[in-house]
């Protein structure tokens, strides 16, 4: 009997914990194909977000799988923002895919690496409506091996308190 309550006492214990670890949920989190694990400059991948709260920002993290062998320790995006105006915000950026000592940041066993790093932190969304986010690759080769899929995850950021 003490047994069975020490497990359900352990097991209520575990339960809260993982809840309460959670992370934040996001707002979206896409992982688009990428047709012969080859990323061609015209394969423009688009992501569509409707944009509900405009007092918030938010953390928009690269949603990359890459084989193991991918030649290259980053990846250069051009990464094009465009509001439910037609307006354009748009950013090169150089996300790293290894750290200082050459190993993936991302996480996988076997032949495929699956990595989230942050890409555009704390981001304002000006408008309500419909945004486009485009992601292009912009390396120095075409088509750029070794990618099999990219996207993108957003997530709201905490509201800051004014203490």
């Amino acid at each position: 009997m003490m047994l069975r309550s020490f497990r359900l006492i352990f097991g209520v214990f575990l339960l809260f914990g993982f809840t309460t670890c959670s992370n934040p949920p996001s707002e979206f989190d896409v992982f688009l194909d990428v047709e012969g694990d080859q990323w061609a400059y015209s394969d423009l991948k688009e992501i569509l977000w409707n944009c509900a709260d405009t007092t918030s920002s938010y953390d928009i993290f690269l949603n990359i799988r890459h084989q193991g062998n991918y030649e290259w320790q980053n990846i250069y995006l051009k990464v094009q923002v465009i509001d439910p105006e037609g307006k354009e915000r748009v950013y090169l950026k150089s996300v790293a895919l290894s750290n200082a000592e050459g190993y993936w940041v991302g996480k996988g066993l076997g032949d495929w690496k699956v990595a989230s790093p942050l890409l555009l932190p704390r981001m304002q969304f000006k408008k309500l409506g419909l945004y486009r986010m485009r992601l292009e690759q912009h390396m120095r080769v075409d088509p750029l091996e070794g990618v099999g899929q990219v996207g993108l995850k957003m997530v709201k950021r905490p509201a800051q308190s004014k203490n």
